[in-house]
């Protein structure tokens, strides 16, 4: 069988092509090696690109690993593609061909899955469901906690403005304000977003507020994926 395939001229060829392919990243000793040159090509690509980070967020990518079971073959199909940035736009679709981009909805700005999942005035219902589903499970996590006192967007009015975190979490000689961050895709987007939320709340006023009412010791400032990570963690 295998001499009547190489007889027939396609498969010394692609065996050829694979050699070719598996040269281009130089020596390597294992199937791992292997997969790291892949994925630092795969990241200089345009889909690729927004999955540069996945490495540092794991856990939010383990569902591909394990899909939940609740999920049907379609909509997991559907989700991967969402992760991987193949599922259809007018962006995606029209790539390489002159045709209009626009969003269909608003028609401000380029149809991206980012735009509509972020931006777009069509899902900004979902994205404040999004948000609210987000800290529900957040706050149902932590309430079981003895030690712990949850404030749910309190409000702080300081002379410079007002600010309403979406949760402040008082420990015994702690108090961390908790701010819920839903990114775009993108290197680095999710550590932009935590730095934005710890520049906004962390000020002399806000802090020094929430040290006189509660009593503690210090503040810290703890975007949502960072809490995460730490409960996550036991810490």
């Amino acid at each position: 069988v295998v001499s009547s395939l190489m007889s027939l001229g396609f498969l010394p060829k692609l065996l050829e092509k694979c050699q070719s392919i598996l040269t281009r990243f130089g020596p390597t000793d294992s199937t791992t090696s292997y997969s790291h040159s892949w994925g630092k090509l795969w990241h200089l690509t345009t889909d690729g690109r927004p999955t540069s980070d996945f490495s540092t967020h794991s856990f939010g990518q383990s569902w591909l690993l394990a899909p939940a079971p609740f999920l049907t073959g379609r909509e997991f199909c559907e989700l991967t593609k969402l992760r991987l940035g193949r599922l259809e736009t007018r962006v995606t679709s029209s790539r390489g061909r002159p045709t209009v981009k626009s969003c269909r909805f608003c028609n401000a700005s380029s149809e991206s899955i980012n735009h509509i999942s972020q931006s777009c005035y069509a899902t900004h219902g979902l994205r404040i469901r999004r948000h609210n589903k987000l800290l529900s499970k957040l706050i149902s996590i932590l309430k079981p906690c003895p030690d712990l006192q949850l404030f749910v967007e309190p409000r702080i009015l300081t002379p410079q403005a007002l600010f309403k975190p979406d949760l402040i979490i008082v420990s015994s000689d702690s108090v961390l304000v908790v701010d819920m961050i839903v990114t775009g895709d993108g290197p680095g987007a999710l550590k932009r977003a935590a730095d934005a939320k710890i520049l906004k709340y962390d000020t002399p006023e806000v802090n020094n507020y929430l040290r006189s009412l509660h009593g503690a010791k210090k503040v810290v400032h703890m975007p949502f994926g960072e809490v995460y990570t730490s409960l996550q963690t036991g810490v």
